[in-house]
């Protein structure tokens, strides 16, 4: 499927995917429980098309979930320490910004401006962390200068080394930088803790940006977000398990003088549990990644002086890929989808209401080939998603006439919707 509209999100997300309790500093589920709005009543062969479509692709968000922020918290999570991350974030990021123009500039405006701000005071925790390992004492320093060519900017904090608890605050004051060109104001803070075990280590990092500004040339990127990252792994000789959680609320907002890109994120809040197992003998007992994404996003563009908004609300939709039985075969994997999402567009073209997915069979990729080829998805009671064995897809709404589609992607046709960063959904 590819990326549709002017948003590759995050999604990302990926990926965004997402806070919880936002400045709570962890990620995943179990923030307050949100009442989603009543079902949209589907009556039309078309509605039910329309509703598929919207369906199909919003697995797609909730695996993108949290990409476009989320490079930035695996660089915060690095201030608390070296352990293994997924990564996932910035490869999504550039399946987005390849098939996603105007997206594309926005992920490079964070990554060349705003991401290597994070990433300098991210090394001066891990300096002071590393310095005071094993004192058992809480240090204070700063406030010290930041990096500035004009203009000033400083940084201070505390590391707790008995907790493994740290603090730091950038603030810019016209801190211009010769290197890229660009004037940074406004303040940043991260916090965070990390965890380790002989057999699990966790992290926690929240980072906050407040009326933070970078302008270079015609480029302006201003933020008033926090958003947080979580990790936890647990692993043996045989099983292993590690849970990612992102969570956002507030804003950041991208233009280069011609096209302009905000996102706005409600208390948005991604997690993904991956669990994998042996028996000992290196045959495969289990490998499935649980995604679940909560909470609401907002899109809003200004392209060639056209302006367009999308906005997605989820309320715990969850998906499940399961590769167990590729090992087996090498070519089977399954998915679920469950969970209800509300979309509304300006200006509208379709699918605009709330939707409640119900798997009533597991869809089943077949790696191979590339599509699926079984599994049945239930839309607001009434309409029926059915995976043929050639690929195609049949959608039929109560008792109107069948329709078939030739394959996802001619599905999505029906109704194209943001892609968050992931170029296709199929799992291979």
């Amino acid at each position: 499927m590819e990326a549709k509209r002017f948003f590759g999100w995050a999604g990302a997300s990926t990926l965004v995917v997402v806070l919880s309790a936002c400045g709570g500093g962890g990620g995943g589920s179990g923030g307050d429980e949100r009442t989603a709005p009543p079902a949209t009543t589907i009556s039309s062969s078309s509605q039910g098309s329309q509703a598929a479509a919207g369906a199909t692709q919003s697995a797609n968000v909730v695996t993108g979930g949290g990409s476009q922020l989320g490079g930035l918290g695996e660089i915060g999570l690095s201030a608390l320490t070296a352990a293994p991350k997924k990564g996932h974030s910035l490869a999504r990021q550039r399946a987005a910004a390849e098939s996603d123009p105007v997206f594309g500039k926005a992920i490079s405006m964070q990554n060349r401006l705003l991401a290597p701000r994070v990433k300098k005071a991210a090394g001066r925790a891990q300096a002071l962390r590393a310095a005071k390992v094993g004192t058992q004492t809480v240090t204070a320093f700063g406030p010290d200068p930041f990096p500035c060519d004009s203009g000033s900017g400083s940084i201070s904090g505390t590391f707790d080394d008995a907790t493994n608890n740290i603090t730091l605050t950038v603030t810019f004051v016209d801190c211009f930088d010769a290197f890229d060109g660009s004037t940074t104001n406004g303040t940043m803070t991260l916090s965070g803790t990390f965890t380790d075990g002989t057999s699990s280590f966790s992290g926690s990092m929240t980072l906050t940006f407040t009326n933070l500004t970078i302008v270079t040339g015609s480029e302006t990127m201003t933020a008033n977000l926090t958003m947080g990252t979580s990790f936890t792994i647990s692993t043996s000789f045989t099983d292993y398990t590690d849970t990612f959680g992102f969570n956002a609320d507030g804003a950041i907002s991208f233009s280069d003088g011609v096209d302009s890109v905000s996102i706005t994120y409600d208390a948005m809040d991604y997690s993904a549990t991956e669990r994998y197992a042996e028996d000992g003998s290196a045959n495969v007992l289990i490998d499935k990644l649980t995604e679940v994404m909560d909470g609401g996003v907002t899109f809003a563009a200004v392209v060639l002086s056209v302006s367009v908004s999308q906005s997605l609300d989820f309320y715990d939709m969850t998906t499940v890929w399961d590769w167990t039985q590729w090992y087996t075969d090498f070519t089977t994997i399954t998915q679920t989808i469950n969970g209800t999402f509300s979309y509304s567009e300006t200006p509208v073209v379709c699918a605009n209401g709330t939707y409640v997915i119900v798997t009533n069979t597991p869809i089943t990729w077949d790696s191979m080939q590339g599509f699926a080829t079984a599994g049945q998805l239930t839309i607001n009671s009434n309409t029926i998603i059915v995976f043929n064995s050639d690929g195609s897809i049949t959608v039929t709404v109560g008792a109107n006439a069948p329709v078939d589609f030739t394959d996802v992607s001619d599905l999505e046709a029906e109704c194209p919707i943001s892609d968050p960063g992931m170029a296709d959904l199929s799992p291979t």
